[in-house]
């Protein structure tokens, strides 16, 4: 084993910046740890561990306090519509918004300071033409970042802190340009993304990914196949593009520089040639605007330009090791970011196993000996290279899996076929285009420019058409549960079994273990339980936002999920958050989709929720016009329809019992009925159990409705219901609520929406009449129904520092 000095300080340094950096105020984790900084102490005095572990701990200390104080908030930002200034540093266009990310804001309501950034949100018909490094002037309304109260929901405000925001802007004006300043880059940015634009979306979207770190016209079928096939890597500036660009640069100046004798003799080639590696990386990542990922990436290239100008023999991973120490001293919260984990795990894995392969092809050049023909040599060295990617996709691809599957779900089955093609096309032909073709751009070389993007174009399509290909086989978009710990452990022990043997060349016994280790891990994540609880049927209520999302798991196992919002087109959205809060239960299917009716806050997350599930059995609607005519209703039928699901057109009077002997009577709307108001059309159920207790689900019913004597007289009293409309004062009529008189009733309502709901009248007619009423901005709801009905509401347990900081400040 070779001699690592730093390992052992980089690990304990690393615990240290996570004690901080988890957010989590676990007393017994300090008292944990200082007996063990002890011990650390007295094990490896020499490496002084555990002094390591304490400046960890400090140094993330530090700067979590100071980040906690440079996002406070005063209260009067939150005090009505704010006039403010600020400069423009990022834009993003989308279909129906823009986002921009502001600095330098300054308030001109209130003489208060802010020193983070903030997010502006603008609906389309406020956008105006931007460039970076612009400063506005506009009225806006401010939030703080708000988590959707769900047990596995997206940590969103501890991400916001981290990307230094603590304000989240809607536009009240139209923003006016007070300065016209811009980022000197800016030019160059534009000439880039108005060749790009000449594209069609989809290879345009993976252009501006390349070379902008743009993903806001990236499609999102594209998206999922990069995703499915494990290979999204390629679509974020990261190490890889920046080593590749860098390599590149070096190899040409080199080449170019060895043409001449008398420069061999007089320059120090080697070292011009890495300088020019380096400014054209720093270039790249100032064209892209510097994202997180392409800043650690050229930390990354400096330290090891530092560490190949004062190079001796040292190991490469001890290299890796100072430059993990440098990256995490100057970006602490490193510590958080998956994909730091994804590269620096990988990387290490692949220079501690690289001597297997190495070695092996120095083996099999001796055993071919100097007499080879010429096409036998590069038949050996193409072999040598297929085999290399072989292995570079099958220990990065093994390696990072268990975090892969726990942050987002999905295995890739065929990533090992998927970048045997990409990896090399992307780095001989795609990147290298797109970075010559922006460059000639840029210096207003149009006549080259414009074929070179057509040739890169072609040969985006061929890719994207391959992993979308791949997407499609079987399997080729499998979502697993979160593995279990003992799964996890027996993985890492495998795997760390797997890669002694092949450090140990026994690649007879370690190649097989490896792949029995793999499908292990896929079968028992993929086994869903039978149900949630064999004995109750559990009836979830989520927070989505100001939308409506509804699960029902019966007691044979059978899912059900009543509405999914969101906006149609947006890659997260109530379908995403849906999506993860079934799967931290375990079920990656549904068996009976139902949407009430076609509007985006009951339906619009619905393509998304199949994009992150594995199967979908049947479909619910109601039979009327306003869904037959809907166009994004008709798309997701077309794709259930594709995916061998079932559609269930449903009218007044059909009724259906389940397998556990559940009756659903569909109570609204008749066959055809197309009111002026589409709400008055959503599909209405009655659910009853074996055990007795019934269910209102109601969609977004009006008065009209109510009031209709084909459904009124339907009705009787509920033991639990939705509240209509979210508790708009539309519907919730006094007649209604007298006659269905719910003992719990549900208002699914946004956090903060600007529609005010519920209203208080209509709180107050259901808990006039005696109901207990609950919100689910206030925390998703569970109902256990067995013979009786418990009630469970998510709160988050966690204490995060963030929090503490504003206590102590007296916010």
């Amino acid at each position: 084993m070779p001699q690592l000095p730093l390992l052992w300080p980089a690990i304990a340094f690393a615990i240290g910046l996570a004690t901080i950096y988890m957010q989590s105020i676990a007393w017994s984790m300090f008292l944990f740890i200082f007996p063990v900084v002890m011990v650390l102490m007295l094990w490896k005095p020499s490496q002084m561990v555990g002094a390591w572990l304490i400046v960890g701990i400090v140094w993330g200390f530090v700067n979590f306090w100071c980040s906690a104080e440079r996002l406070y908030v005063d209260p009067q930002w939150f005090s009505g519509d704010q006039k403010v200034t600020a400069t423009v540093v990022s834009a993003e266009d989308y279909q129906h918004y823009s986002r921009w990310r502001l600095q330098g804001i300054t308030n001109l309501s209130h003489a208060i300071a802010y020193g983070g950034d903030a997010y502006l949100y603008l609906n389309k018909n406020r956008r105006i033409a931007i460039k970076t490094g612009q400063t506005i002037a506009l009225d806006m309304a401010f939030k703080q970042p708000h988590n959707q109260q769900n047990p596995h929901a997206f940590d969103y405000e501890s991400y916001a802190f981290h990307q230094n925001i603590a304000l989240i802007g809607n536009a009240k004006s139209t923003p006016v340009v007070v300065d016209h300043h811009a980022d000197f880059l800016d030019t160059p940015r534009y000439r880039i993304r108005q060749l790009f634009s000449q594209l069609p979306e989809q290879e345009r979207g993976v252009l501006e990914a390349l070379v902008l770190a743009e993903k806001n016209h990236l499609d999102l079928q594209v998206y999922e196949a990069f995703a499915a096939t494990g290979t999204a890597h390629l679509l974020a500036i990261s190490g890889l593009h920046v080593g590749m660009v860098m390599g590149a640069v070096f190899f040409l100046v080199y080449f170019i520089l060895r043409r001449r004798e008398r420069w061999i003799v007089e320059l120090p080639i080697e070292m011009m040639a890495m300088i020019s590696a380096l400014i054209v990386a720093i270039l790249y990542a100032a064209i892209a605007n510097w994202p997180l990922p392409t800043q650690r990436a050229v930390l990354m290239a400096v330290a090891l330009f530092v560490a190949w100008r004062f190079r001796s023999q040292v190991h490469p991973l001890q290299i890796m090791l100072a430059v993990f120490l440098f990256i995490l001293i100057l970006q602490p919260n490193a510590i958080v970011s998956l994909s730091f984990w994804l590269s620096f795990s990988s990387v290490a894995a692949l220079i501690a196993w690289a001597n297997v392969w190495i070695t092996r092809g120095q083996q099999d050049e001796s055993r071919m000996g100097g007499t080879d023909s010429s096409w036998q040599r590069i038949y050996g060295k193409v072999r040598g290279f297929v085999q290399s990617l072989l292995w570079i996709s099958l220990i990065s691809s093994l390696v990072t899996m268990p975090m892969i599957v726990e942050s987002f779900g999905r295995i890739a089955i065929y990533t090992l076929i998927a970048n045997l093609i990409m990896v090399p096309l992307y780095a001989m032909a795609i990147l290298p285009l797109a970075l010559l073709s922006s460059m000639c751009a840029v210096m207003g070389l149009d006549e080259i420019a414009y074929p070179l993007l057509h040739l890169n174009g072609v040969v985006v399509q061929l890719g994207n058409q391959w992993v979308i290909t791949l997407q499609h086989w079987p399997w080729g978009n499998l979502w697993i549960k979160p593995a279990p710990w003992w799964l996890q452990l027996n993985y890492a022990m495998l795997m760390l079994l797997a890669g002694w043997l092949m450090w140990k060349k026994r690649m007879r016994i370690a190649l097989p273990l490896l792949f029995f280790t793999l499908a292990l891990y896929i079968y028992f994540g993929s086994q869903e339980p039978q149900s949630v609880d064999a004995h109750a049927t559990i009836i979830d209520v989520w927070d989505v936002g100001q939308g409506a999302s509804t699960s029902i798991h019966f007691q044979d196992g059978e899912e059900w999920l009543i509405d999914v919002p969101g906006e149609f087109s947006a890659k997260f959205n109530g379908g995403t958050m849906v999506a993860d809060e079934l799967r931290g239960l375990g079920i990656t299917h549904i068996d009976t989709l139902v949407l009430t009716h076609a509007q985006s806050d009951h339906m619009g997350g619905a393509m998304r929720l199949l994009d992150h599930l594995n199967h979908v059995g049947e479909l619910w609607i109601a039979d009327v016009p306003s869904n037959h005519n809907h166009p994004q209703l008709n798309a997701i039928i077309a794709r259930l329809k594709r995916e061998d699901a079932t559609v269930i057109w449903l009218s007044q009077g059909d009724h259906r019992t389940l397998n556990n002997q559940s009756r659903i009577d569909v109570l609204w709307p008749p066959k055809g009925y197309n009111p002026k108001n589409t709400n008055n059309a959503s599909l209405i159920l009655s659910l009853q159990l074996p055990t007795g207790q019934r269910m209102l689900f109601p969609g977004d019913m009006e008065a009209k409705t109510e009031k209709d004597r084909r459904f009124f007289e339907q009705l009787s009293p509920y033991d639990l219901m939705l509240i209509p409309h979210h508790g708009s004062r539309t519907s919730s009529t006094v007649d209604f609520v007298a006659r269905v008189h719910p003992r719990y009733a549900v208002a699914q309502v946004g956090y903060g929406n600007r529609f005010g709901f519920p209203k208080n009248e209509v709180i107050d007619r259901y808990e006039n009449i005696g109901a207990h009423v609950y919100r689910s901005d206030q925390g998703a709801l569970q109902f256990s129904i067995e013979n009786n009905i418990s009630i469970a509401q998510y709160v988050p347990l966690q204490l995060k520092y963030n929090q503490l900081w504003l206590y102590f400040h007296g916010g």
